[in-house]
């Protein structure tokens, strides 16, 4: 096997990695993930809940089903022409019907869609967190990270804030205490969670912040988290990552 294809052997499972652990804590269909009009999104959908309102839900459909739409059901047709043409009124109707959630996930999960929101995090989530690992690496050289924790630590961040370099440096000013419930045992959970907090503070969901990247920080095993049960191992399908 060549480097070239070593490489991107790598790259892929880091991204089906990343993708997977964040997808947990988003919804409970995976790449079918489903959410209404949450915190004025209007709707939002797929593995990292893309949503309607930033047009990124808009991009993948229109990237996923290429020369493919006249496959799809009426409903389904309807559904993806509303969210493609931007019509905000229609899409809130279609809320209403029954099963809508059903006839978006149908189309999420087909498999051009699916890779079609794969390419499209890799273009866009993926590279804003390495940028993110390598500033943290740089500013704490002290510390001993696990790459692949690191790398998954700092896409969901991104998922979450889309950048949250400001709060990297910054972390070195939070007060200890502020962490101390969190019962950090080493130099690396402490800078995270450090940095977790200052980046939380700004927001209004900071203790669901807080207890979903400590449960990534410390790989934690078997704790309900949005209901469901967390296990680090689990999702990352190595004991190495």
């Amino acid at each position: 096997m060549s480097s070239a294809v070593k490489i991107k052997m790598v790259l892929m499972d880091s991204l089906d990695i990343c993708i997977g652990v964040s997808s947990f804590f988003e919804g409970n269909d995976g790449y079918g993930n489903v959410a209404g009009n949450f915190d004025g999104a209007i709707l939002s959908a797929g593995a990292l809940c893309f949503t309607y309102s930033s047009g990124n839900l808009g991009r993948i459909l229109v990237d996923g089903l290429k020369g493919t739409r006249t496959a799809l059901s009426d409903i389904e047709g309807y559904f993806v022409s509303c969210v493609v043409n931007r019509d905000s009124s229609s899409l809130l109707e279609f809320q209403k019907k029954d099963g809508w959630k059903s006839t978006v996930k149908s189309v999420m999960m087909r498999p051009l869609v699916i890779e079609a929101q794969k390419k499209f995090v890799q273009a866009t989530f993926l590279p804003r967190a390495k940028k993110s690992r390598d500033l943290i690496i740089s500013l704490y050289p002290e510390v001993k990270f696990i790459p692949n924790l690191l790398l998954i630590y700092c896409f969901d961040m991104c998922v979450q804030f889309g950048s949250f370099t400001s709060s990297i440096e910054e972390g070195r000013t939070v007060p200890l205490s502020v962490i101390i419930p969190f019962a950090p045992k080493t130099s690396e959970e402490i800078v995270l969670l450090k940095i977790t907090a200052q980046r939380a503070r700004h927001s209004r969901w900071a203790k669901d912040v807080m207890a979903r990247k400590s449960a990534i920080i410390q790989k934690k095993e078997n704790v309900i988290i949005h209901g469901k049960k967390f296990s680090y191992s689990k999702l990352t399908e190595s004991e190495n990552v």
